[in-house]
């Protein structure tokens, strides 16, 4: 391995991670049989990794793991929300496609990865931060050990669990281990020396409690903090479509952000994008003392971004944008690459559950719409995407090509029976449509976006 990881001198941090490790924990590990690990950082934009070019030095740990891995710096999502973007992480589909398109989660006898490893001979289990990740949601399909009993937890939490199911193990069979955390999701607010590394501690606004209590900055839209979050999903459901900066501050008890609240609130995000790259480095330095790096791969990624107050909102749920879909991608064989790869095709997190069975070598589940991005020989060539398609809950679907044009359609769900007409006969330009690009490009992604939904439409038929 080239590098070692490290959290640097984090007491408190390293305390809670030995204390929860040791618990009911063999210390005389041994090297498990070869295997694959994907950890999700849930929340975590693309934009804030070292290699991806933040000046800020968030990410030493993930950078460190970007020079001896594939780093997809073109990577995107298919859904801006938790469970519907791990419906698609783990089937290779789009979630309209599985049953309604509703919160309720995956469909009971959905084609997971999972269940297709497990049908394989191997060893599945998945240690999950609770929230949107409970197996209420179907998502835990296919694993013969899932924890889902934190709630909202951090890969403090999570790493640990998944350190003594590895250690617990027999050793005889592959093993396909997930595991997931909120460290990145409200609150942003996390501890010291994390919290407030880039934020003034004593910020006088209305960003300060934003930042402090759970889930209260999920309630900003168009610049505005909302106290009733049902309210405010009915407006974001209902309101003319785009009207950004006008509504939401007419809502009862709103209040206005100022731009100094905006940029405390995402300076404490970034803290809490520091706070959750140290618990990766304790936890990538337990599975190097294993040495299951020299014989698992590893995939590293988000389900989704988040947005940082520029445009608004500091939420995923209201937009299909970059800020919400584009995510980090990092793949690592065992041992890990001399030389880091850099590859900046489109990819969607729909190519994960291919990739996985492939280099399993599990057989292909036909069904599924992504591309594989390595085999056990190395990585693939797929197919070039000139677009990448994502959908939303409230009522929302996108295109974007390789330039970085994007055409989003709003008011309409997935499961409207007349969609794809009526995207047929809205003009590009027309209400409901909004396009970043020239007029061709425009025009090119609503042919895209139209081609894309009658293409789910009929082969559902």
């Amino acid at each position: 391995m080239a590098t070692s990881f490290t959290a640097l001198d984090l007491p408190r941090l390293a305390r809670l991670w030995l204390i929860a490790t040791l618990i009911g924990c063999n210390n005389q590990a041994t090297a498990p049989a070869s295997g694959v690990i994907v950890i999700c950082l849930d929340t975590l934009r693309a934009d804030r990794l070292g290699s991806n070019g933040h000046p800020g030095g968030l990410t030493p740990n993930l950078d460190r793991l970007a020079a001896e891995s594939a780093r997809y710096t073109n990577a995107h999502a298919q859904a801006n929300e938790t469970i519907l973007s791990h419906t698609s992480l783990f089937t290779g589909r789009y979630a309209s496609e599985l049953g309604p398109f509703t919160d309720e989660g995956l469909p009971q006898g959905s084609s997971t990865v999972a269940g297709r490893l497990h049908a394989a001979g191997w060893e599945t289990a998945a240690v999950v931060a609770g929230g949107h990740m409970s197996r209420a949601y179907g998502l835990h399909a296919g694993f013969d050990h899932y924890d889902d009993s934190l709630a909202w937890g951090s890969l403090a939490d999570t790493g640990p669990r998944a350190l003594r199911w590895l250690d617990a193990r027999d050793n005889q069979a592959p093993f396909f281990l997930f595991i997931h955390s909120y460290d990145v999701h409200d609150r942003y607010l996390k501890p010291s020396p994390f919290g407030y590394s880039r934020a003034q501690v004593d910020h006088p606004g209305i960003g300060r409690e934003l930042g402090r209590v759970p889930g209260a900055v999920s309630r900003v839209a168009d610049g505005a903090w909302v106290g009733e979050s049902v309210e405010l999903v009915e407006w974001a459901r209902d309101r003319p479509r785009f009207d950004r900066g006008a509504g939401a501050a007419q809502l009862p008890d709103a209040q206005s952000l100022t731009p100094a609240d905006v940029e405390h609130l995402s300076a404490l995000y970034d803290g809490s994008v520091a706070w959750a790259d140290a618990a990766l480095g304790l936890l990538l330095g337990e599975l190097e003392s294993r040495r299951v790096l020299d014989t698992a791969w590893l995939v590293v990624l988000s389900d989704h971004g988040h947005e940082l107050g520029d445009k608004g909102s500091f939420h995923h749920r209201f937009a299909l944008n970059d800020d919400t879909l584009r995510v980090p991608l990092l793949i690592r064989p065992p041992g890990g690459l001399d030389n880091g790869i850099v590859n900046s095709d489109i990819v969607e997190l729909l190519d994960i559950a291919p990739t996985l069975l492939q280099i399993a070598g599990a057989p292909p589940d036909v069904g599924a719409r992504g591309q594989p991005l390595w085999t056990r020989d190395g990585p693939t060539t797929p197919t070039p995407r000139a677009h990448t398609f994502a959908e939303g809950r409230l009522r929302m679907l996108s295109a974007r090509n390789t330039a970085g044009d994007r055409l989003t359609a709003a008011g309409l769900s997935m499961d409207h029976p007349e969609l794809v007409s009526l995207l047929q006969a809205t003009p590009p330009g027309g209400p409901g449509l909004e396009g970043t690009g020239d007029p061709t490009a425009i025009a090119t992604l609503h042919t895209a976006l139209v081609d894309w939904r009658l293409m789910l439409t009929e082969q559902a038929q």
